[in-house]
């Protein structure tokens, strides 16, 4: 037998051996199950690739691209249709929506609210002569699960989470935190956990630029594109930065509102560890809820001795020194 008798024979060889060993490892996958993760990145896999190049928009395909399948189907499950990933201004201008942010689920979102906000049951509130005093009786909310799903989401974002919400319960979020529920009565909330939430669903994060901005940035050459789009991203942001701040100072009232333990008062410390600019507009917030001057006696009524020296090392930005407060003061 020649040499391309033999190349020949040897082809034939390898291409039966590969035949068998597929056979051996597609009946090996026949008979094995596959586990609980493997089937949901099975369907999720499964569900995405008859969906065409030339059907799925621009932003899908970025984010197939960039994400996987997995993220694609987390997003169509938000937006549902997918002309509905993407928003229009009243101008007409297309741009990028948040809702494509392949960390961010509406569905499982507006789940956890349903889990930690109680529609029905309530207390039972005896007023003069036994009779059932309505107004004063209270549903349970699970406030930090509220305040922690509904935090650093963009206004899209909430208004997703807002009507997926309304699909399950036939209801509105804001009823079922801020008015009567089911039962027809208020939602236990103090008065500053009740204005924390109604910031927090104005948005705390900011927006993406639009696209037919980000297109006109790429006709720039590159050095100029990048000083722009920082600067746009800053403005585009600017909304959600104001709700944070003001967030940021209910949150802070609400933990001055009490004494602290240390837990509490590293928090307090914490939300002082920024630049002056932000400290003095959360300031005004503060004023702007509680009064002038209310700030200075909630500190100086909460924070002693080295502690009140190192909230106000914080404050001016002497962040070394702040610290060495803390150590001094274990």
């Amino acid at each position: 037998m020649g040499q391309a008798g033999r190349h020949v024979a040897e082809r034939i060889w390898s291409m039966g051996s590969e035949r068998s060993t597929a056979a051996r490892l597609a009946s090996r996958a026949r008979r094995r199950r596959p586990g609980p993760r493997e089937a949901e990145e099975r369907e999720a896999d499964e569900s995405v690739p008859a969906l065409q190049s030339s059907e799925m928009s621009d932003g899908m395909l970025r984010l197939q691209k960039s994400a996987g399948n997995q993220a694609v189907t987390r997003a169509l499950a938000n937006a549902g249709a997918i002309t509905l990933s993407r928003d229009v201004d009243p101008s007409g201008a297309v741009f990028n929506s948040a809702l494509e942010d392949a960390t961010f689920n509406a569905e499982s979102i507006a789940h956890d609210l349903i889990r930690a906000i109680n529609q029905s049951e309530h207390t039972f509130v005896s007023g003069a002569y036994f009779v059932e005093d309505v107004a004063r009786e209270r549903r349970n909310i699970d406030v930090p699960k509220v305040i922690a799903v509904l935090s650093n989401l963009t206004a899209g974002q909430v208004a997703e989470v807002e009507k997926r919400y309304l699909a399950f319960e036939k209801t509105t979020l804001r009823n079922d935190i801020f008015e009567g529920g089911e039962s027809g009565r208020l939602a236990k909330l103090t008065p500053d956990q009740r204005a924390r939430i109604e910031v927090l669903m104005k948005g705390t994060k900011g927006e993406p630029i639009p696209d037919q901005v980000m297109e006109d940035l790429k006709r720039l050459p590159p050095d100029v594109a990048g000083r722009v789009k920082k600067a746009l991203t800053a403005k585009a942001a600017a909304p959600a930065a104001m709700h944070q701040l003001e967030a940021d100072a209910i949150e802070l009232h609400e933990l001055l509102s009490d004494d602290l333990d240390e837990a509490k008062r590293e928090r307090v410390m914490a939300m002082h560890r920024r630049d002056f600019v932000q400290i003095d507009a959360m300031d005004a917030f503060y004023d702007h809820h509680y009064g002038k001057f209310t700030l200075v006696y909630d500190f100086a009524l909460r924070l002693k001795g080295l502690q009140n020296i190192r909230m106000g090392e914080l404050r001016l930005g002497n962040f070394a020194q702040a610290d060495a407060c803390a150590i001094e003061d274990k």
